[in-house]
């Protein structure tokens, strides 16, 4: 059977180094972002929510305490692997402080091939690490209707959202080619966000039929 696409969830504070992520996986088929977060908090509960196969997680984020915080959030998705994203060098000891609790490294500045590669690895090695540990005993149980309502507006509706004033600003641009190729980039991710997001809820809801 052929594999699906990577399913990410991208944890930045910085509004850039986000954006800049988004469209450097909107260019990549093999790769769908889920959603987006700017601190450990939001990127915990996405991570529970849409279960993603790898979240790329920002070493001086908010929340960022050290590897107890890595752990808490590899427990609401224990398959999801774990990606640190740091402008340190990896022998950095605040990077080596995390080594053993995450799945991959990768440098701030990496080329959108190195960045997909570190993303690959680590969604590889962590599928396998979930293989070797067996089935699970018992589904975790369905989501309440108000943990659903939580994953459309934290997913596909901030997506929509985005991709309206997308479509504004488009129309601003109109002279501007440049500027309108980065926002049709943009929008593009933001609708393909949109579907996987509404996908990845569409199975939590029918968790309990499996």
């Amino acid at each position: 059977m052929e594999e699906g696409p990577i399913r990410l969830v991208i944890a930045d504070d910085n509004d850039d180094a986000r954006r800049l992520a988004l469209m450097t996986f909107a260019r990549l088929p093999a790769f769908h972002v889920l959603g987006e977060a700017a601190d450990l908090t939001a990127a915990a509960d996405l991570v529970a929510r849409l279960l993603p196969d790898v979240v790329l997680l920002d070493l001086a984020m908010p929340g960022m305490t050290g590897p107890e915080a890595v752990e808490a959030l590899r427990r609401r998705s224990p398959e999801t692997a774990v990606v640190l994203v740091s402008g340190y060098a990896q022998d950095d000891p605040k990077v080596r402080s995390l080594s053993g609790v995450v799945d991959g490294y990768v440098e701030k500045g990496t080329s959108a091939k190195g960045l997909a590669a570190a993303v690959r690895r680590a969604a590889s090695r962590r599928g396998a690490s979930a293989a070797l540990s067996g089935p699970v005993a018992a589904h975790a149980p369905a989501p309440s209707l108000a943990e659903l309502a939580a994953s459309l507006h934290d997913g596909p509706v901030q997506a929509l959202s985005g991709a309206l004033w997308t479509l504004d600003a488009l129309e601003e641009a109109i002279d501007e080619p440049a500027r309108r190729q980065e926002l049709l980039v943009g929008l593009r991710t933001t609708l393909r966000s949109a579907l996987e997001a509404t996908r990845s809820i569409t199975r939590q809801a029918h968790a309990d039929d499996a």
